[in-house]
């Protein structure tokens, strides 16, 4: 799903989207293909140490769940010369922001920073920011605690990082903080 701007009002609405949710104006009447694929490849560039890329493929694999996927291309684009620290910071801005960064620097991560990064994102007491803060719907489905937790991207990523296609998180949502169960 892409965002178009609605030639009547000007706000943003989805590319499905049958008529504008702000004004109404009938969107499937208009020929938008051409704005469509300005707006998607405009939003989704990112300046990388004064070089413009195009992470649009990077959102949707992010967008999609597909880490692995996204951890491979980001180092592919970038000829290998971006730290694992690098990659989690931006998948893991693309994840929370749903948008990639305009601009971004790389930080030169030493072998020793960059592995203690993994191991802290990876072992690091979880935080309480990741909590599920709903109506505590969601259970564990191996002890029925309430006391669950969302497993971040940088979780994922620094675990398939450590461990590759073995790593055992890249497919696990939520952790239980009662049984240590994670699905």
């Amino acid at each position: 799903m892409a965002l178009i701007i609605c030639p009547e009002c000007g706000n943003k609405v989805s590319d499905k989207a049958k008529v504008c949710v702000h004004c109404g104006y009938p969107l499937e009447e208009v020929d938008l293909s051409e704005q469509l694929t300005d707006i998607a490849s405009d939003e989704k560039k990112c300046v990388i140490n004064n070089i413009e890329y195009d992470l649009l493929p990077v959102f949707n694999l992010v967008e999609e769940g597909n880490f692995v996927q996204a951890v491979v291309f980001l180092k592919k684009i970038l000829n290998d010369s971006i730290s694992i620290g690098n990659i989690v910071n931006i998948i893991e801005y693309i994840d929370m922001y749903k948008e990639v960064p305009k601009e971004y620097e790389i930080r030169n991560f030493s072998k020793e920073e960059d592995q203690d990064l993994a191991y802290e994102i990876l072992f690091k007491k979880p935080s309480t920011n990741n909590k599920i803060q709903t109506d505590k719907s969601i259970k564990c489905p191996t002890c029925g605690s309430s006391d669950i937790k969302k497993i971040t991207v940088g979780q994922k990523v620094t675990n398939i990082a450590l461990f590759g296609l073995f790593g055992n998180k890249r497919t696990k949502q939520f952790h239980c903080e009662n049984c240590g169960y994670e699905w």
